[in-house]
């Protein structure tokens, strides 16, 4: 439909998620710095995949759920489209308005100006390819709650400033923006920046809970330290495919305990959100698994949802193997040879926590 409508074939997408919050709430400002009136753009929901079933399930591969709601904005006084992910109405329209600013500046934003007026716009853009001719852009500081998590972008087919030529209909990668300079991005053209947490992916490390603030109902009575995984690509082989196989044959009763919470906005954990923020400098989103057999849990870090789902579970095996060890029980890793490694690495941080 979007190509009958004379609109092309490919379009930014953005996830909506806490560390572009404070752009969604000025999407209409940026949209307007731009030169595009609001009213001009045409808005559709698409709750459940019938209105734009192809964008639908691009957005359901990358997201790693199978249902998704989003919503496309078309703008046909430049010729393109953008969609924008979330579960909240609003969000979703915001996100849509957000990552059509980001399409609009590939093309042919002047970012002379746009550094003056929307500068965390211009950072933003840089961190996901989008050459801005400004260096070292720097956003403007924003408050703690409005830096965070991720989201999701790609620069439509135009050949614009930073624009990939081989762009998909929505982003088949996801990147990682934020306001400042501490957060990484992803995928795109032009030099972006390290990733701030690159020494920590696929290596274990340790968070402890402040045992005097009010933890979440699901966490009351387990033990304040968790081991913590985070990956952007699952790369370490032998890790996250061997999780499953491990804990089978640790517990005794079974995994059919074990409970899963992702949290990619840190709705239902942001104490936990925080305490990794401060351990890996920069905001992701957190899945986080528990094992009431054992009374412990653990925290997978990632962008996209099945990785950070692995790298839990991943983390609950270890922290299962673990506490075998303290009990004076034997772990056997002939099956699991990275999971040893792993396990190791493991023990070593906490004794340098």
């Amino acid at each position: 439909a979007l190509v009958v409508n004379g609109l092309p074939d490919s379009g930014t997408a953005i996830f909506q998620a806490p560390c572009v919050q404070h752009l969604l709430s000025c999407s209409v400002d940026i949209l307007t710095d731009l030169g595009i009136d609001n009213g001009s753009l045409t808005f559709t929901h698409d709750q459940d995949g019938s209105s734009w079933p192809d964008v639908a399930e691009v957005l359901k591969e990358e997201e790693g759920k199978e249902d998704v709601q989003f919503c496309v904005v078309e703008c046909p006084d430049v010729g393109l489209w953008a969609a924008g992910v979330s579960s909240v109405w609003k969000k979703r329209e915001q996100a849509a308005r957000l990552a059509l600013c980001v399409g609009i500046a590939a093309m042919s934003a002047e970012f002379e100006n746009l550094q003056t007026s929307q500068p965390d716009f211009v950072a933003y853009c840089q961190a996901v390819g989008i050459e801005t001719g400004i260096p070292e852009v720097v956003a403007k500081e924003q408050p703690p709650a409005k830096r965070g998590a991720a989201a999701a972008a790609l620069a439509p087919q135009h050949g614009g400033k930073g624009a990939g030529a081989n762009s998909a209909a929505v982003p088949k990668k996801r990147a990682k923006f934020g306001a400042g300079p501490n957060n990484a991005a992803a995928g795109g053209a032009g030099a972006a920046p390290a990733d701030p947490a690159a020494e920590l992916r696929d290596k274990p490390f340790w968070i402890k809970l402040n045992a005097d603030e009010d933890l979440p109902e699901v966490l009351e009575g387990m033990p304040p330290e968790a081991l913590v995984l985070s990956t952007q690509t699952c790369a370490r082989k032998g890790l996250y495919d061997k999780a499953t196989d491990l804990l089978e044959n640790l517990l005794s009763e079974g995994v059919a305990d074990i409970t899963e919470h992702d949290d990619p906005n840190w709705e239902q954990f942001p104490i936990v959100g925080a305490v990794i923020k401060e351990k890996m400098g920069t905001e992701e989103c957190l899945s986080i698994m528990l094992c009431p057999q054992l009374n412990c849990w653990a925290v997978g870090v990632g962008m996209k949802a099945q990785m950070r789902k692995q790298a839990a579970k991943a983390a609950l095996a270890i922290t299962a193997a673990l506490q075998h060890v303290e009990f004076g029980q034997e772990v056997d890793y002939t099956d699991y040879p990275v999971m040893g490694e792993v396990a190791d690495e493991a023990t070593n941080a906490k004794l340098q926590a």
